[in-house]
């Protein structure tokens, strides 16, 4: 069959408005109502795939549009990819190969395909919030505690590999290694200082980003592609006590969706598909060779029809790493990710770091750590590194721990006694006793919906 596109500018615009008065009938092949001979086929997405043939055997397009309809219902979910990535090319494209397959009707006659695009209003994907209420679940696991490592690793810690640029995270269960790798895959000189700076910029927020995309994975579940899917807006409406609309300059915008902000958000999604997780070694040729996961990987990115430059949404999936959650989870407060991610990140990566330990805490729902060794985890300056101010490591320490417990994400916490001797009698007056308390242990206790199951 010779399928091809039509170049019918005019034949478009007419089918457009058909689609608008149609946008209803999203996602459902339907026969269009001027003419037996015109077969729409809406897209999930947006837009839809016009077959149109000159065939006048009314019989015999009937049969082959049952045909098509069929095969979308079916197979639709299945189309392939192609490498721009945008929705009318990809479908177009998917659709004029299926259509020359083997597999495929023999058309009525002459048969052309072409796209229409979505107009802006009904491109946008009927989604659920990635997290409704004030707690989202979260995974724990090693390989999602090492990449909050490699977000805040200091830059004396990230070492070249053959591969990329990376940071190895350590537990007494178990070590796990995190790498980012450059985007064409080839490393050199240049491609390794570029690497240095992409993620000298990595923060507490792109944590945040991780984080909701997890939630939302968890929440909803996937396609039948396998894929999830997010708007860049509920990414930044997450991170909000609650969306308000602001104005400026005369223009009115919500709280957190200027377009900066948006770009932002897909600098830390692009930021993100570049780092690779260690889920263990095998051997190979007679040596032990470490194996590596794609932490997030996008394959799909929806774009404004108005803009073809601002994303809207994304489809996206985990390595298999991911697929061991539900063997041990956590729930978080949304509060956690409302946090400052300035002035409030040192309390956010603190929260974090206990939220994702949830699993460990004790009959009495505490979890435990050594001073000394939580300021090292957290990358935090130990006394003999904070120059004369010598009591200023543990003064943020413990202003970040009030936060959390005041912003609702610990329950509470504290230090625990050490040879039957009162905590305040070892430490004295004022922060000089610096080396007694670092050798203090130091317990939170996490909010209740923590360590409430997931059903």
């Amino acid at each position: 069959m010779a399928a091809k596109r039509s170049k019918d500018a005019t034949g478009a615009d007419k089918s457009a408005k058909k689609g608008r008065r149609e946008a209803s009938a999203a996602s459902r092949p339907t026969l269009a109502a001027a003419s037996l001979r015109t077969l729409r086929i809406e897209r999930p997405y947006g837009g839809a795939v016009i077959f149109e043939t000159d065939s006048q055997d009314a019989h015999a397009v009937k049969t082959y549009f049952a045909f098509v309809m069929s095969w979308f219902a079916q197979r639709g979910s299945q189309l392939p990819l192609i490498d721009d990535g945008t929705e009318g090319p990809r479908e177009l494209a998917a659709a004029n190969e299926a259509a020359n397959s083997p597999e495929w009707l023999t058309p009525p006659g002459q048969v052309t395909l072409r796209y229409e695009p979505a107009v802006p209003r009904s491109v946008r994907p009927n989604l659920p919030p990635p997290i409704a209420g004030d707690t989202y679940p979260q995974t724990p696991g090693i390989e999602r505690r090492s990449v909050s490592t490699y977000v805040i690793a200091r830059p004396d810690e990230r070492f070249e590999t053959s591969t990329g640029l990376a940071v190895r995270h350590t537990e007494q269960d178990g070590t796990a290694q995190v790498e980012m790798r450059p985007v064409n895959g080839q490393l050199t000189d240049e491609a390794v200082t570029v690497i240095r700076n992409v993620a000298a910029q990595l923060s507490a927020v792109d944590d945040d980003v991780l984080d909701v995309l997890l939630a939302n994975a968890i929440a909803h579940g996937h396609d039948s592609e396998g894929l999830y899917t997010i708007e860049i807006d509920a990414i930044l409406d997450t991170r909000q006590r609650g969306v308000k609309h602001k104005s400026e300059s005369g223009k009115s915008y919500l709280s957190g969706r200027r377009q900066e902000t948006r770009d932002e958000t897909v600098e830390r999604l692009q930021r993100l598909q570049t780092l690779y997780v260690s889920i263990g070694e095998r051997k190979m040729r007679g040596k032990m060779v470490r194996e590596y996961d794609q932490v997030l990987n996008i394959p799909r990115i929806i774009t404004d029809p108005g803009n073809k430059e601002r994303v809207i949404a994304v489809r996206y999936s985990f390595g298999k790493w991911f697929h061991a959650w539900r063997d041990g989870h956590a729930v978080a407060p949304r509060r956690l990710l409302e946090l400052d991610g300035r002035n409030g990140a040192p309390a956010k990566v603190l929260g974090r770091y206990f939220i994702q330990r949830a699993l460990e805490a004790d009959a009495q729902g505490r979890i435990i750590r050594n001073v000394r060794d939580l300021l090292r985890d957290l990358r935090r300056n130990l006394p003999e590194d904070a120059g004369k101010n010598t009591g200023r490591p543990r003064v943020l320490l413990e202003e970040h721990l009030d936060t959390l417990e005041r912003e609702g994400v610990l329950a509470s916490w504290g230090y625990i006694e050490a040879n039957g001797k009162r905590v305040e009698a070892m430490l004295g007056p004022g922060y000089k006793k610096t080396t007694v308390w670092l050798d203090l242990h130091i317990f939170v206790v996490l909010a209740p919906e923590a360590t409430a199951p997931i059903s």
